[in-house]
């Protein structure tokens, strides 16, 4: 049977005390209103796919991996710093060095911080039932 395509389109759910404490505690913890968590769950189990992508999901890989690279090089830096404190030959040069690799890293974290948001707004923009096409 063809459904009547509908700008907008009411479902009344009814809950049981125990679904609407667990559905509060859920959508809380991922940060949504009631409506989205909800829209979020009927997609993910009717499409069987996250909200994401395929461009926002290796952009998301991407980020994942750049932090990782960040995070390695803070492990290296601070065991260089760790060594030379102890052999007491941490030098002001080294100090500055350092302070030029933590604003370049920091810059760094920042772009994948921006990037990682962009995909949250994204994302939240698509759980919302009025922008949703086909359904």
């Amino acid at each position: 049977e063809d459904l009547p395509r509908a700008r907008n389109s009411y479902v009344i759910i009814t809950q049981t005390y125990f679904m609407l404490i667990k559905m509060s505690t859920l959508y809380q913890y991922y940060g949504q209103t009631r409506n989205s968590y909800i829209i979020s769950v009927l997609r993910n189990n009717l499409l069987s796919s996250t909200l994401l992508t395929e461009q926002e999901l290796e952009a998301l890989i991407n980020s994942t991996h750049e932090l990782n690279k960040i995070g390695v090089n803070l492990n290296q830096i601070a065991r260089s710093i760790n060594s030379a404190r102890k052999s007491g030959t941490f030098t002001g040069k080294q100090f500055t060095e350092v302070l030029c690799m933590r604003n370049e890293l920091t810059v760094k974290v920042n772009k994948c911080v921006f990037g990682a948001e962009q995909l949250l707004k994204a994302q939240h923009c698509r759980a919302k039932i009025n922008s949703c096409t086909g359904l």
